[in-house]
C-alpha cells in the first residue's frame, strides 16, 4: 500500500513538473538561436496613457480599458523548420493542458491561424494566438490579463455597429 501510494504521488509530481504555462514556454525558446522574442510587462501596460484608437473592422475603436488590464505578453517567432514544430507541439500541449477554448481559426493554403482563450468565471485570463505557415514558421503570441468577457463584447459590438 504505501509503495503504491508513494508511486501515484511521484507520478502526480512529475505530471506538476512538466506542466507549462506561457511563461515557461517562452522562457524554453526565448534565448534559442533562430528564434525572435518578445516581452511586454504589466508594467509597461500599465504606463501606458491615453492610446490613439486601433482600427477594427475599418473602424476607430479604443482599446485603452482593456490593454491597461494586461499583465503580460509573450511572442515567439521562428522560421526553422526543427524549432518551429517544437513550439508548435508546445503551444498544442499548453492549449490541451489548460483547457484553452478555440475562439477563431482560419485557414488560408498553406497558412493556419488560430486563437484561444482561456476563462475564469466571467473574465478572460489569457489569449493566445498560433499562426503556422507550411509547417515551417511558427509565430505564438500570448496576452495574459483580467479582461471582462463584456468589455469584449461591447469592443466587438462597436466595432461592428461602427461597421455598418
Amino acid at each position: 500500500m504505501n509503495r503504491l501510494l508513494l508511486c501515484i504521488t511521484l507520478l502526480l509530481a512529475a505530471c506538476a513538473a512538466d506542466a507549462q504555462d506561457a511563461k515557461t514556454l517562452f522562457m524554453k525558446y526565448c534565448n534559442m538561436k533562430g528564434v525572435e522574442a518578445a516581452y511586454i510587462s504589466q508594467e509597461m501596460f500599465e504606463s501606458i496613457g491615453r492610446l490613439p484608437k486601433i482600427e477594427i473592422m475599418d473602424k476607430d475603436v479604443d482599446l485603452s480599458s482593456v490593454i491597461r488590464e494586461l499583465k503580460h505578453l509573450y511572442m515567439l517567432e521562428s522560421d526553422r523548420p526543427r524549432i518551429s514544430g517544437k513550439i508548435r507541439d508546445d503551444v498544442y500541449a499548453l492549449v490541451k493542458q489548460k483547457g484553452y477554448k478555440l475562439m477563431m481559426r482560419d485557414r488560408d493554403s498553406d497558412e493556419t491561424n488560430e486563437i484561444y482563450a482561456l476563462y475564469s468565471g466571467d473574465r478572460i485570463t489569457s489569449f493566445l494566438f498560433i499562426s503556422t505557415e507550411d509547417l515551417d514558421e511558427v509565430e505564438f503570441i500570448c496576452l495574459e490579463g483580467d479582461i471582462l468577457k463584456e468589455d469584449l463584447r461591447l469592443i466587438m459590438q462597436h466595432a461592428g455597429k461602427n461597421n455598418q
